[in-house]
């Protein structure tokens, strides 16, 4: 509840900042103020809609509504740049505030388009813990629901298609809406070693018990605090603390301990108590939309593959879009892994 109070408030700031802004082209009317007062709370609108019998209409706003909050974080940043270049006297109000309108407009038609253009980072590990090459494809935050589906989801995993893979994880928020069934190019996804995923946040807000059934049906192996020996590779996989009831890895067998240790974990977060060799987590987005990276960077600095001293850590900047449909300089990104032995 602290969340959601804390979340409205800052955008119902962030809505009056901007109808201040505009003043100076619209007169602040009924007619002005009404749709923006319906613009604020429509994300829990949409939230009523989408959880009742009323789809159709929930998935129209959530696109207006969530393209909007897009534009106005948009709005909101440029309009503060123009504040910056009006102290040094450089523009007048009316026209910082067209530089932000068009600006901003400008920002989220090209977010809608990077937000459809995957690009494929190829990480490459040596290890003498195998004796023969892994090819293991990497997904995080697809965010499966409303807006990721069907040809959209098939653009963005289109690059798995390309490659001869020997196993497929997923590192949470999959998916996100429980009617989710357009997910046919997962399903004919089936690399010999199989396909792997753990809970995200979004997967404990619609109900662990539901996410599960859903990742299953895509032929998903959940890994809910516990192990799983793959051929030479341990994959490890633990819960979301969003997910109630969330579960940490379980004891492991001393048998189970040998060959090389993948722990697939949501957030990135470590936990010396847990042994990997490398630990693979998302959640974040890279920010998604920018300046958010930056404040992203201050809760969870890392991002991309890190050698952390003996182990490494591969933090995913996500696939999909939560919110806003647009990612801004921060594209979507498929991991391929290149595990092979020490020479």
């Amino acid at each position: 509840m602290g969340f959601l109070l804390g979340f409205f408030g800052a955008y119902l700031g962030l809505h009056l900042y901007v109808l201040l802004k505009l003043k100076v082209f619209l007169r602040l009317t009924a007619y002005v103020l009404a749709p923006f007062t319906f613009l604020w709370i429509s994300p829990l609108l949409v939230h009523l809609l989408l959880k009742g019998d009323h789809h159709l209409l929930g998935k129209v706003l959530y696109l207006i509504s969530f393209s909007w909050m897009g534009l106005l974080f948009l709005l909101g940043i440029t309009l503060l740049i123009g504040d910056a270049l009006r102290v040094v006297g450089l523009v007048n109000q009316k026209r910082q505030v067209i530089f932000a309108l068009f600006g901003s407009l400008g920002l989220l038609t090209y977010g809608f388009f990077e937000a459809l253009n995957p690009r494929v980072r190829l990480l490459e590990i040596k290890t003498p813990k195998v004796k023969r090459p892994y090819s293991i494809g990497i997904i995080s935050d697809l965010h499966g629901g409303v807006v990721v589906k069907g040809e959209r989801a098939k653009k963005l995993l289109k690059p798995l298609l390309d490659e001869r893979l020997d196993l497929l994880v997923s590192l949470g928020d999959l998916v996100e809406d429980e009617s989710f069934d357009e997910m046919g190019i997962l399903k004919g996804l089936n690399p010999p070693l199989g396909k792997y995923a753990v809970l995200g946040n979004h997967e404990g807000y619609m109900g662990e018990e539901k996410a599960v059934r859903i990742l299953q049906a895509l032929g998903f192996h959940v890994l809910r605090g516990e192990a799983k020996r793959v051929g030479e590779l341990l994959i490890l996989g633990v819960d979301d603390p969003h997910v109630r009831g969330a579960r940490g890895i379980l004891p492991i067998r001393p048998e189970l301990k040998e060959g090389f240790v993948l722990l697939l974990k949501h957030r990135p977060v470590l936990n010396r108590e847990l042994p990997f060799d490398l630990q693979l987590s998302g959640h974040t987005h890279g920010g998604q939309i920018f300046p958010f990276g930056l404040f992203v960077r201050a809760f969870y600095p890392i991002r991309g593959l890190h050698d952390m001293g003996g182990a490494h850590l591969y933090v995913s900047p996500g696939l999909g879009t939560w919110g806003p449909p647009v990612r801004v300089f921060s594209p979507p990104e498929v991991a391929i892994l290149r595990l092979s032995p020490c020479p």
